[in-house]
């Protein structure tokens, strides 16, 4: 059996996209066993997530939809600069846009 060594990743999506083209057991050599230890709310919600009918899974807080969509036109260099930062964070650019404006309001009513 040949073995083969896990590439660093710069990205997670970049981690993602390998392991979606390759079978982890290739590489079970560079492989080591680790513990993990989940915290008791995090266990309970991920049980009662998994138990959920499919199709009606429960949301956590932050994953509520928008009551309502605005689009924004952006120029294309600043959306390329956006999917640019999305990218090096592993974050789709809708959601670091969504993040920007939570702080940017945050700031503001702050003073």
């Amino acid at each position: 059996m040949t073995h083969r060594t896990i590439p660093k990743f710069t990205s997670d999506r970049e981690a993602a996209a390998f392991w979606d083209r390759h079978a982890s057991t290739s590489y079970l050599a560079g492989l080591t066993e680790v513990a993990v230890r989940i915290l008791p709310a995090l266990r309970k919600q991920i049980v009662t997530r998994a138990k959920a009918p499919k199709g009606r899974r429960p949301q956590a807080a932050d994953e509520v939809p928008p009551p309502r969509a605005v689009t924004v036109r952006l120029a294309p260099e600043k959306l390329a600069a956006v999917k640019t930062v999305a990218d090096r964070k592993s974050v789709r650019c809708e959601d670091l846009i969504a993040r920007w404006i939570t702080a940017g309001l945050k700031r503001e009513q702050a003073g």
